[in-house]
């Protein structure tokens, strides 16, 4: 941003705005994941390619649960706590898709004995 004074407006002060860092960033946040993935241009159907900073691995679609995936248990070249992150990722969002089973089964098994009562038919 600069500032300027000049006597042709009556020596008003002119300020100059950069428009690009002031327009706001829009669409969805990507997704940490991919600071450890070079990244390719997009297709026609919104994906892109991938590329594994530490052992250079290429994905056609980078898919986040893949290349989570690969972080946590495939990948030798990153950093130990950067494995370690992922696999607690892995497995926090492993224990909660269990527990959303566990839901889905309890409810539906309430629609059987309701069934039953009805003469079998649903």
């Amino acid at each position: 941003m600069s500032t300027t004074t000049g006597s042709d407006l009556g020596g008003a002060e002119v300020i100059e705005i950069d428009c690009v860092s002031a327009q706001k960033k829009g669409g969805r946040p990507v997704d940490d994941v991919l600071k450890h993935f070079d990244r390719g241009t997009y297709d026609k159907s919104k994906n892109c390619y991938a590329t594994c900073k530490g052992c250079r691995r290429h994905w056609k679609r980078a898919r986040l649960p893949e290349i989570r995936l690969h972080l946590a248990k495939e990948c030798t070249a990153i950093a130990p706590e950067v494995s370690a992150f992922y696999k607690a990722l892995l497995a926090k969002d492993a224990a909660a898709s269990s527990s959303e089973v566990v839901t889905a089964k309890r409810a539906c098994s309430g629609l059987g004995s309701q069934g039953s009562k009805r003469g079998g038919l649903l």
